[in-house]
């Protein structure tokens, strides 16, 4: 199942039926949605939660898989060269997540704040990685996570 969303995903991507950013910048500033946190937990502790996470679950890989068209199963194989760039920002660090050429995901971990020792801020490329919000929240909080695929 996860695979099937994954080449559902692929194809939207490159059909255009989902607008992607292409640089950091846009993804931030265009972003249909964006989600904040804020914890008790040191900023160290919850930026280091997210690089593991974000650095095993994107990076590059392959996907196989199958299609039926016109009667024939017709096997996939499609790379998604995923990265992750890490940058220092105003009072924390920002991770980007990269795939397909276009940026698509990015948490901002800074602090700490009046009311918060760390706040994550989530930035969404459209409305499909918006799911991913959850997930983050989940991992900068030192809960089990998996990736999405």
């Amino acid at each position: 199942m996860k695979y099937q969303i994954i080449f559902l995903g692929i194809s939207m991507l490159l059909s255009g039926c989902a607008t992607v950013p292409s640089t950091k910048g846009e993804l931030i500033q265009a972003s249909p949605s964006s989600q904040k946190y804020c914890y008790s937990e040191p900023l160290a502790e919850v930026t280091q939660r997210l690089r593991s996470y974000l650095s095993a679950c994107y990076r590059p890989m392959t996907v196989s898989g199958s299609t039926f068209a016109a009667g024939v199963i017709i096997p996939i194989q499609s790379n998604i060269d995923w990265s992750v760039e890490e940058e220092a920002i105003a009072s924390g660090t920002r991770f980007t997540v990269k795939g397909l050429g276009k940026y698509v995901l990015s948490a901002q971990v800074t602090g700490p704040e009046p009311t918060c020792s760390t706040t994550l801020q989530a930035f969404a490329g459209n409305q499909v990685w918006t799911n991913r919000f959850e997930t983050l929240d989940k991992v900068a909080r030192n809960e089990k996570a998996e990736c999405p695929y």
